[in-house]
């Protein structure tokens, strides 16, 4: 039996070094990780946050951020979550607000920013 590609995506807001700015930033990260067939696949990049502490031997798993599709040489910033809304809902996906107001109230992600469906 094939397990069904899925359709919810949680976008989190997730400290990202900027390697050719030496800089931290808030970025956009996005789980799980779409499907090959979904437009937004080709702006996937697979990242390592950094780690908390020096003096933490457990190493932070990947995250998926996605690639400005016009300004190439970065990822969207957490802070332009309306923007990278507009973008997802023009090309196909919708906003769960059901899901996105049930995990908000829950408190249990503080990181939490919004809960989105890709297109069928």
């Amino acid at each position: 039996m094939f397990a069904t590609p899925p359709t919810h995506h949680i976008l989190r807001a997730v400290l990202h070094l900027n390697q050719r700015d030496n800089t931290y930033e808030t970025v956009i990260g996005i789980h799980p990780r779409p499907q090959r067939s979904y437009q937004l696949t080709r702006y996937l990049r697979h990242a390592r946050p950094p780690k908390p502490s020096p003096f933490t031997a457990e190493e932070p798993k990947c995250i998926t951020t996605i690639q400005h599709p016009v300004e190439q040489h970065r990822v969207w910033c957490a802070h332009e979550l309306p923007e990278f809304t507009a973008y997802l809902l023009g090309i196909g996906y919708t906003v769960d607000t059901d899901l996105t107001r049930t995990l908000r109230e829950s408190g249990t992600t503080r990181d939490f920013l919004l809960s989105v469906r890709s297109a069928p």
